[in-house]
């Protein structure tokens, strides 16, 4: 009897830490990522000012995002954005909007990753079909 409950305890920690020690479905990626994509300038050039602006943001307020799955070997964050939107005057007050996102961080070499980010307006699962997930080479990441 007792080895049976000393193998029940060897089988449950092998599958917790088989399952629980990924440290990229911590949301917070998902957030860095949101905020890297609206954020994002090289000299000067302001990438992250034209995408806020086909977005309509003018501001963003705050993000907050979850793990929402993986799909090979990238992980997918469910995000909402909470943003003033462009246009908006302070008289009337206007109500915040928020945006539904997906943040995709995806493994590239060397233990480096990259990442890209969809709009709510995607069509369902786009991950599954975006051709710039498919062409990438996965290295194994450590």
């Amino acid at each position: 009897m007792k080895n049976k409950k000393i193998l029940v305890l060897v089988i449950l920690f092998i599958s917790f830490f088989l399952t629980g020690c990924d440290n990229y479905k911590d949301g917070n990626y998902g957030e860095q990522i949101v905020n890297s994509w609206f954020n994002y300038s090289y000299g000067d050039i302001d990438l992250g000012k034209t995408r806020r602006n086909l977005e309509k943001i003018k501001e963003i307020e705050t993000t907050s995002c979850n793990y929402f799955t993986k799909y090979k070997s990238n992980y997918i964050y469910k995000c909402k954005l909470t943003y003033k939107e462009i246009g908006e005057t302070l008289i009337p007050l206007g109500e915040v909007k928020t945006k539904d996102i997906y943040a995709v961080l995806i493994p590239y070499k060397n233990n480096t990753f990259t990442y890209k980010v969809y709009n709510s307006s995607s069509e369902d699962k786009i991950w599954e079909k975006d051709s710039d997930l498919k062409w990438i080479k996965i290295k194994k990441i450590n």
